[in-house]
């Protein structure tokens, strides 16, 4: 995921399209007998605050995961940016949008929290061997 994340960010840098893209990375620890850590589409019961509606042992610190994801996708909903208030009024943490100058992205994991942790060595090398590598790929030299 985060490799074609990294690749549509580039592609939106490079065509000159500059569409705002907010990326993530869901790591809320998810309680059960099974353990069963974050599995795929686990962060919909958080992004549409349904918690409740689930057998899993979520406490607090869950719901007010759940609230303020919630809320970041209603302001998107509302305006195309994810930032703005939360359902209480207060200000939620800022989400800068992704680009390849700033290639972060929120983490949600105990808390909602902006992460400016840049891609590894291998990372940007499969980013910049996928343009390298594949003629057909916009570049915005091609296109002027």
């Amino acid at each position: 995921m985060e490799y074609a994340i990294r690749i549509a960010g580039q592609a939106n840098a490079d065509t000159g399209a500059n569409l705002p893209l907010y990326y993530y990375n869901f790591d809320a620890d998810i309680p059960g007998w099974d353990n069963p850590g974050t599995f795929h589409s686990v962060d919909l019961w958080f992004f549409f605050e349904t918690l409740a509606k689930c057998w899993r042992p979520f406490v607090g610190k869950h719901y007010d995961l759940a609230r303020q994801m919630c809320d970041y996708w209603a302001n998107f909903i509302r305006g195309g940016d994810p930032n703005g208030l939360d359902s209480i009024g207060e200000e939620l943490p800022r989400w800068e949008a992704y680009t390849p100058e700033a290639p972060f992205g929120m983490r949600f994991a105990h808390r909602a929290e902006f992460a400016r942790e840049a891609p590894g060595e291998l990372m940007a090398f499969l980013v910049k061997q996928y343009y390298k590598n594949n003629p057909v790929a916009l570049r915005k030299s091609q296109i002027e």
